[in-house]
């Protein structure tokens, strides 16, 4: 015949407050816990309850303890952790334990949690080739800094900062040659002032061509081939008088003057057809028959 005997067994509990009111000396191996923390401690037989320690599971157990054994909420006080020291992280090692590790390389993190990437260290191989970095992101450039510039397609911008467009080039070549006025600095087909001197080249010419109904056919002025020293007329400031010529001083200035000229007087004696004519010629104040 076989009897079961079942038995129960129970340790003291009590709260933390009354545990440390009463301070207790456990037995050699009693377990006292505190029903309001879950906290133990096992009696030395000769230790005050404030004096024991609170006991961990490797000195109720030899199991392992596994995640399975941590509550789901624990929410376990980081400060439960093994120190890490400042500006570490926990990283993998070689043999799967997380192992406290300094950054080092290109990027530094504080223990503030603000990471930073080192001076001069970022290349071209660095950069997505579809980056599509913003143009705010570069410096601006001008005549003496290079760097992003900015497109316009106005052909009368006088930004330092923005270069033209292709269409705004064109626009400005088709305005220079077209027939109407578009400025101050442009010389169009029909009229204009210049404000500089004109140098015909290499002994072109300057045309003057007949009425258009007329034909094509000009009048002009070219330079000679050869010139030994520069020679600049100056034209008279007023028009002359009927018969009379240009004059020039020697020195480039022009004026206008009554022609040395030769009175012829009836009473010589050319030949005129049958008849004998005689006439005196009178230059410049002496005569001759």
């Amino acid at each position: 015949m076989s009897i079961t005997q079942t038995a129960l067994m129970q340790q003291r509990r009590d709260t933390a407050a009354n545990w440390t009111s009463a301070n207790p000396t456990l037995l050699a191996g009693e377990i006292g816990i505190e029903s309001d923390t879950n906290k133990i401690k096992i009696g030395t037989g000769s230790t005050a309850w404030t004096s024991l320690s609170y006991t961990t599971w490797s000195q109720i157990t030899a199991y392992p303890f596994v995640n399975a054994d941590i509550a789901a909420a624990a929410a376990i006080a980081y400060s439960k952790l093994a120190t890490l020291t400042s500006g570490n992280i926990l990283v993998g090692s070689s043999a799967n334990v997380a192992t406290s590790t300094a950054i080092s390389g290109d990027i530094t993190i504080s223990n503030t949690g603000v990471t930073a990437i080192a001076s001069g260290v970022i290349v071209n191989a660095d950069i997505n080739a579809s980056a599509a970095i913003s143009g705010s992101k570069i410096v601006a450039a001008t005549t003496g800094v290079v760097g992003a510039v900015q497109l316009t397609d106005s052909f009368s911008s006088t930004s330092v900062t923005t270069a033209a467009t292709p269409n705004a080039v064109k626009t400005a070549f088709d305005a220079a040659t077209a027939a109407a006025v578009i400025g101050a600095d442009a010389l169009p087909k029909a009229g204009g002032t210049l404000t500089g001197n004109v140098i015909l080249d290499n002994q072109v010419d300057a045309r003057f061509r007949e009425a258009t109904a007329n034909g094509t056919n000009y009048v002009g002025f070219q330079a000679p081939a050869t010139i030994a020293a520069d020679v600049l007329w100056t034209l008279p400031s007023v028009d002359g008088t009927s018969a009379q010529v240009l004059s020039t001083n020697g020195s480039g200035t022009l004026s206008w003057a009554t022609a040395a000229g030769a009175t012829v007087v009836d009473g010589g004696n050319f030949a005129n057809g049958s008849s004998i004519v005689t006439t005196t010629i009178t230059i410049d104040g002496g005569s001759f028959v």
